[in-house]
């Protein structure tokens, strides 16, 4: 098998090839969301949404591309090829991937209410982010309950979304 270094490619190229192929599969969704028919109750339509969200992957992978790009033609070293994953970072990988699908199953199988679930992951997944520091607690409360907050009005009471 050959691989992409083998054949001459330098790695801020190669590291092109997702987001391209991310907004290229985004322009299809595009073209898909266009086809939801217009809801009576929403002021904004049924395809706003999705056609926002698409539009940030899109405009954030095309900024990756152009970085890359950049980063490329001034033939700089890239950083994460000089550094070998270790135990600590898989570890952190399967931690988050744990808090994740905990977050999810107790969504779907307790009571708890949404409000207070996802106020409580963000705080945890957010102080294991900053690795347990204590001093960045208050910081994390504070944007895990603004997002908590954000996300309950925007999807609860703008969009009609029901809330399990």
């Amino acid at each position: 098998m050959i691989s992409v270094g083998a054949l001459g490619m330098k790695a801020y190229y190669r590291d092109c090839i997702l987001p391209a192929l991310l907004i290229v599969g985004g322009a299809f969704f595009w073209s898909e969301a266009s086809k939801i028919p217009p809801s009576n109750f929403e002021p904004l339509g049924s395809a706003f949404f999705p056609k926002f969200i698409l539009l940030v992957i899109m405009s954030l992978c095309a900024l990756l591309i152009c970085n890359n790009v950049w980063h490329g033609l001034r033939d700089e070293t890239f950083p994460e090829d000089t550094k070998p994953t270790t135990l600590k970072g898989y570890l952190r990988m399967g931690m988050t991937l744990l808090l994740l699908f905990s977050y999810v199953l107790l969504i779907n199988y307790t009571d708890i209410s949404f409000l207070l679930l996802t106020f409580v992951y963000m705080t945890i997944f957010g102080w294991f982010l900053t690795a347990w520091t204590l001093k960045m607690l208050p910081w994390i409360f504070l944007l895990a309950g603004a997002t908590t907050i954000i996300v309950y009005y925007l999807f609860g009471v703008f969009l009609g979304v029901f809330f399990p």
